[in-house]
């Protein structure tokens, strides 16, 4: 009947009868076949929307390419930024010789604030942007100058959390396998990029939260106390970690988060055993405040562990009986804390979960920290259990980082038009464990299993190592947002130069040829070869052959 359609992958996407029976107008009834062959109808879904397809009897599919991708642009680029790899002299010299350059094209540089007062601070040619302007950066830079490695080009992934510019590379680093332009021509290429017209290799970045519940960070694992132990405990336990913050722990902010505030600070209950400290005093705890004291201390805990500029944290917590549900989302920039509150679904009573986000343009990497214990990993792809790995650990790759720890892994090279996602295991502690793809459209999630020995750790890039507890997970899903690279031919052909050159891949002497049969040096040898064997046919002979040869005689 199919008056309504219902599909759900990633989201859900509703027809109603109206919208089925304007599809089903659009889709006319097609002769019946001769051969009597049932027709039919296909509902193909996307994230966004469902239609119907008429095919004539046959099922075929459209091939999708983002070989095609092209930038013309519509007016002559104005601002420019320039990342450069540091500490090293050569690639100074070159900076500040294109900065030059592009300034007598009228396009503005910019760098980032610490290279300007370090490197580049007698250069007036260059400007550094301000803080005020290094969460928008995409808003302002036409596209970036990248002089470095591979290296370089993560970093300057890692400053755009969402859209990213044109990026074109300049090989200045040890490999350079992401960056195909010799900087000794970037004139030549900086011209063109300017003039547009250029072809781009959208290179997928992947989208990761660290999804954490419980308060307290102990060796009994992330969900609360240890079993048995008393409610005063275990707040005492989360109390404590607020003594040992590094930075401080600044108002939360308004509504929700400064109803936390004054809950804890007009509380009259037992004082934990620690000591207070002038930069974090004790707080007392009482049955009125418990909630709030759980709830500001797993957000304090949790800035103080990962104090880098790119997470967002959010807290649930119901802040008290007669308050409304907030959620919390504060995000770190240097010393302060900016948080707005959003209502959300209750949570059970007195349970906290706190959300971090990152992003990765080669891979994330969860393995067993440095105990020598194996990883004990729950894995799942859209909500279905997948497998258990146990190994040293697991990476999870775009097709940009399918050439690199994967790679070493023993993943297998993938094309950047690929939509996919890797999943290869390290050292798998089982001989039939081997790397898959993944569709581009999953969600991979990743959980530390209860049963796991010690603690594990996840890295993004290689950087910003965060632990990991029992029950803590890790979503990965592909990033709306790939970091655009200036391709110096066209993506097929920088990809095997690549591979051909840098990684030497099929590397080997080719075989000869066979000699043809009407060459004279071919007759030669078959003469020479059927001599040797009429002789080898004597010797068999043995003392026959030297009788016959007497009696002749």
């Amino acid at each position: 009947g199919g008056s309504v359609a219902r599909i759900t992958r990633r989201g859900s996407v509703e027809l109603n009868q109206m919208e089925a029976e304007q599809y089903t107008q659009k889709c006319p009834i097609l002769p019946e076949n001769k051969r009597g062959k049932v027709l039919f109808r296909l509902l193909k879904a996307t994230d966004k929307k469902c239609y119907f397809l008429c095919p004539d009897f046959k099922i075929n599919k459209v091939p999708q390419s983002t070989n095609l991708v092209r930038l013309k642009w519509v007016e002559t680029p104005r601002r420019v930024l320039l990342i450069k790899k540091p500490r090293d002299d050569q690639i100074l010299k070159m900076a500040k010789e294109i900065s030059k350059w592009l300034v007598t094209q009228k396009v503005e540089v910019l760098v980032e604030p610490i290279v300007k007062r370090t490197e580049l601070a007698n250069e007036p040619s260059v400007k550094a942007y301000t803080d005020e302007d290094a969460g928008k950066l995409e808003e302002i830079v036409d596209f970036v100058v990248c002089l470095g490695g591979d290296g370089t080009l993560l970093w300057l992934s890692n400053l755009f959390k969402e859209s990213v510019p044109p990026v074109i590379s300049f090989a200045m680093g040890s490999l350079g396998f992401l960056t195909p332009f010799p900087a000794t021509s970037y004139e030549h290429y900086l011209k063109q990029t300017l003039r547009g017209g250029f072809y781009l290799t959208l290179r997928s970045r992947l989208h990761i939260t660290i999804e954490r519940r419980g308060t307290a960070h102990g060796k009994k694992g992330r969900r609360g106390a240890a079993p048995g132990a008393s409610a005063s405990s275990s707040t005492a336990s989360s109390s404590s970690h607020i003594s040992k913050l590094r930075g401080k722990f600044e108002t939360i902010a308004e509504n929700g988060n400064e109803q936390i505030k004054k809950k804890t600070q007009r509380g009259k209950g037992s004082r934990v055993p620690e000591g207070p400290t002038p930069q974090h005093p004790e707080l007392p705890v009482d049955d009125d405040n418990a909630e709030a004291v759980a709830a500001a201390t797993a957000l304090a805990a949790s800035i103080a562990k990962n104090d880098s500029n790119d997470i967002i944290h959010e807290s649930k917590a119901k802040v008290a009986p007669s308050e409304s549900q907030h959620i919390v989302r504060a995000s770190i920039t240097g010393d302060h804390i900016y948080s707005s509150p959003q209502l959300g679904k209750a949570e059970p009573k007195s349970s906290t979960v706190t959300r971090e986000y990152f992003t990765a343009l080669n891979e994330v990497i969860v393995d067993n920290a440095k105990n020598s214990s194996l990883t004990n990993l729950d894995c799942y792809s859209d909500g279905v259990f997948t497998t258990k790995c146990q190994g040293d650990g697991l990476i999870v790759a775009t097709p940009t980082g399918s050439t690199a720890y994967s790679l070493s892994a023993g993943g297998s090279m993938v094309h950047p038009q690929v939509p996919g996602i890797l999943f290869t295991p390290v050292c798998p502690h089982s001989l039939s464990f081997r790397p898959i793809i993944f569709p581009d459209t999953s969600k991979i999630s990743i959980k530390v299993s209860d049963d796991a020995r010690g603690t594990h750790e996840v890295a993004f890039d290689g950087k910003n190592r965060q632990k990991l507890y029992k029950g803590d997970q890790v979503h990965i899903s592909m990033s709306s947002w790939p970091v655009p690279a200036v391709c110096r031919v066209s993506e097929t052909d920088d990809w095997f130069n690549g591979v051909r050159s840098l990684l030497h891949w099929n590397q080997r002497p080719s075989q000869k040829r066979m000699k043809e049969k009407n060459d004279p040096r071919s007759s030669l040898l078959t003469s020479l070869s059927s001599i040797s064997f009429l002789e080898e046919e004597e010797e068999k002979g043995g003392g026959d052959g030297e009788g016959r040869k007497g009696s002749g005689k």
